[in-house]
């Protein structure tokens, strides 16, 4: 045998496939390919067993459609295969002194096949298929040492195909969790909506009645007041349902100058923060000269994620305090640290701040920094909070640059 095939036929099993990196379709070919290099027999082919029949899943040669891959055989069509997975032993059958099924002998004789060497696949303990080795007269014979290295070649392909089914199966229930967590999400959003437009309606209904029987009431103007406010309170919970709902990855991102967009939104806030009594620090650092605050993002959702923001910061500073932003750039990220002077988040909620339905007020509906952490991570960009535990928290945003 060639020793120096030897590291590079096992180097195809051992790169990527045994860390599960690569698809199961490709962890099979690379195996017939590193057996074929290795061995030098006129054709290699890898079975596999479901417990109920074999099937042809790999062959070299490729170009050679006799090796008959997505075959299916029984173990009583195929006994010698049978028994080497039932057995965990290498069986070498010799064309010309064993009793073969017609089509099997016919093949051999087609491919001039003169020793076939079944070589069973196992994996903690468990024989999961076999490796079929057609060698003809002048292909090399295989000494003790060879067929030691033979089996030594097939456990480590077993184990690759066991980590390949393995990454594949993780895969699959990584979909099907991810499809059962949109259908709780989505049944938790309809049942938020169903109670928000309860409450309001009771509320909007109860008032209004009041105002259409005695509209010169004195208690007339503070009615009305609370009718606005529970339409106002439906309203943004319908758009924050909607937000938090849509596809962010299928918008296309753009570069965008942020201290503008931050700017702008402070802006439109500032008569609700002079109102509050909050008092707004805004540090861009420099960054809005030169396009250093360029970021990848989607223009028409890089307002609503600092519109949630600050609406928060109202919420925790009822009677006023201070909001505190700041712009720095970091390992190739613009990172904008938002701190208001609320009340310290509790631990066991910071954990838990950014996931749907968490909130702090009574009313609230948990899904506006949800809806922000949603847009960032569909940008590739970041959210995260700090907490610390005598303090308000800071709310660290990591846009990715151009």
């Amino acid at each position: 045998m060639d020793q120096v095939t030897f590291p590079k036929a096992v180097g195809l099993i051992c790169d990527k496939i045994l860390r599960a990196e690569v698809s199961l379709g490709e962890v099979l070919d690379h195996i017939v390919t590193a057996v074929h290099a290795l061995f030098a027999v006129r054709r290699v082919s890898l079975w596999l067993s479901n417990g109920i029949d074999l099937e042809i899943v790999a062959g070299w040669p490729r170009t050679d459609g006799a090796h008959g891959v997505g075959q299916r055989f029984t173990f009583e069509r195929r006994p010698h295969l049978a028994a080497s997975i039932a057995e965990q032993k290498t069986i070498i059958v010799d064309i010309a002194t064993t009793e073969l099924a017609d089509e099997v002998r016919a093949f051999c004789t087609g491919h001039r096949v003169s020793t076939i060497i079944i070589v069973p696949l196992v994996v903690y303990g468990q024989a999961i298929g076999v490796l079929v080795l057609d060698r003809t007269s002048d292909d090399p014979m295989f000494d003790d040492e060879t067929m030691t290295l033979c089996s030594a070649v097939a456990n480590l392909a077993a184990v690759a195909i066991h980590n390949a089914r393995m990454h594949q199966h993780e895969e699959q229930l990584t979909e099907e969790l991810a499809v059962a967590t949109r259908a709780v999400t989505t049944s938790a959003v309809l049942a938020m909506v169903y109670h928000q437009i309860r409450n309001a309606a009771v509320t909007v209904g109860g008032f209004s009645r009041r105002i259409a029987a005695n509209p010169t009431s004195p208690e007339t103007e503070n009615n009305a007041r609370i009718v606005v406010a529970e339409v106002d309170r439906l309203e943004e919970a319908l758009r924050q349902v909607h937000a938090a709902s849509s596809n962010t990855q299928a918008l296309q991102t753009i570069n965008i100058e942020l201290v503008p967009v931050i700017r702008r939104v402070l802006l439109r806030f500032d008569p609700r923060f002079s109102q509050a009594g909050v008092v707004v620090n805004f540090s861009p650092n420099g960054l809005e000269r030169g396009s250093f605050s360029s970021v990848l993002a989607v223009a028409s959702e890089l307002e609503i994620i600092f519109e949630n923001i600050f609406e928060n910061a109202l919420d925790v500073m009822p009677a006023g305090g201070t909001l505190t932003i700041d712009c720095s750039t970091h390992n190739g990220f613009l990172v904008v640290t938002i701190t208001n002077s609320g009340q310290p988040l509790k631990p066991e909620l910071a954990e838990r701040i950014l996931n749907p339905f968490v909130t702090t007020k009574e009313s609230g509906t948990g899904l506006g920094l949800y809806q922000v952490y949603q847009i960032l991570s569909a940008w590739g960009s970041t959210i995260r909070v700090e907490a610390p535990p005598d303090s308000a928290p800071k709310f660290v945003l990591s846009f990715r640059r151009r």
